[in-house]
């Protein structure tokens, strides 16, 4: 038990590294989606297509996307930055060598502690936010957007994908969570046992 213990913990260490990783990955490219949705928007911002704006009456839809767009940015950011520090907690398992010690220190419960509750917190933020700018995406007027795209001899995009990859990312990051968890409580599990056993053998050798 010892040593598959000890082999787990390597290599959950390692992938909450990885996990952290592909969060910072997923949000540099989670706008991408948006913008190439709300891109033919822009365009009435600064062109009007053949009268199309003022016939269509896109004002108050051009005013939404374009507002939606520069609202989801500053998540975007956030989330960036976000992850950026996920990583960089991530590495206090490494530095603290909770990865391979044998027994745990203050330094490794700490280290397991701030990685858990900032995997977790920043999750569940990422979970509402990203819910929410999936609803509000459902208030484009697509069949607008997708005309004007035609008239500017564009390919229109009508997709979520990248949200939906942002969903899988934060996802896997809690579930590798729960399991460096689950380590930290096996470990102490093993160490109990183990000091147990140095304990009989001592009585032994004193009798």
């Amino acid at each position: 038990m010892y040593k598959k213990q000890m082999l787990f913990q390597r290599i959950i260490c390692i992938a909450i590294l990885i996990a952290c990783a592909f969060c910072f990955i997923v949000s540099l490219g989670v706008v991408t989606d948006i913008f190439d949705t709300v891109f033919p928007s822009f365009i009435l911002t600064f062109e009007d297509v053949n009268g199309f704006k003022e016939s269509m009456g896109l004002d108050g839809n051009t005013y939404y996307c374009a507002s939606y767009y520069y609202n989801f940015q500053d998540f975007n950011n956030q989330l960036v930055m976000l992850s950026i520090a996920l990583i960089v907690i991530s590495l206090t398992l490494f530095i603290t060598c909770t990865n391979s010690r044998r027994r745990y220190y203050i330094s490794n419960y700490v280290a397991t502690g701030l990685t858990t509750v900032a995997n977790i917190g920043v999750s569940i933020w990422a979970f509402i936010n990203v819910a929410k700018y999936v609803r509000e995406y459902q208030n484009i007027e697509f069949d607008k957007l997708k005309e004007v795209a035609e008239m500017a001899g564009m390919k229109f995009h009508q997709s979520t994908a990248s949200l939906e990859v942002a969903y899988l990312a934060f996802g896997i990051l809690v579930l590798v969570t729960a399991l460096l968890v689950f380590n930290l409580i096996w470990k102490i599990f093993v160490m109990k046992n183990e000091q147990k056993a140095l304990s009989i053998v001592e009585e032994v050798n004193h009798d």
